[in-house]
């Protein structure tokens, strides 16, 4: 029983170290962070991170359009999700695509 709830931290602590979408792991980089909800976090997938410069103007405008709605609690898959979370989820999904479609844009 000891070993096998060891495993399973051990496990969970491997997996956060490489979860640099996931809030409380180590390697989460702050920048990426676009938004902070209760249960949830919207967060940049840096691979697509693009920063335009407009030759008009002197302000960045970042282009890329990939994100990850993450939970901030620890699950395996969305489908174990409390209800509370579900509900902050959908209403993420809801205002992305509310401001997509005031830009024009497909979701």
């Amino acid at each position: 029983q000891k070993s096998q709830e060891i495993a399973q931290h051990d496990a969970l602590a491997k997996w956060k170290s490489k979860s640099w979408w996931w809030l409380e792991s180590p390697s989460f980089n702050k920048q990426y962070l676009i938004a902070l909800g209760d249960r949830v976090s919207l967060v940049m997938c840096p691979t697509h991170l693009a920063l335009n410069q407009e030759p008009s103007s002197s302000s960045l405008s970042w282009t890329g359009g990939q994100c990850f709605i993450v939970p901030l609690p620890h699950c395996e898959s969305f489908v174990g999700l409390d209800e509370e979370v579900w509900q902050e989820v959908h209403r993420f999904q809801q205002s992305l695509r509310n401001m997509f479609r005031r830009e024009g844009r497909e979701v």
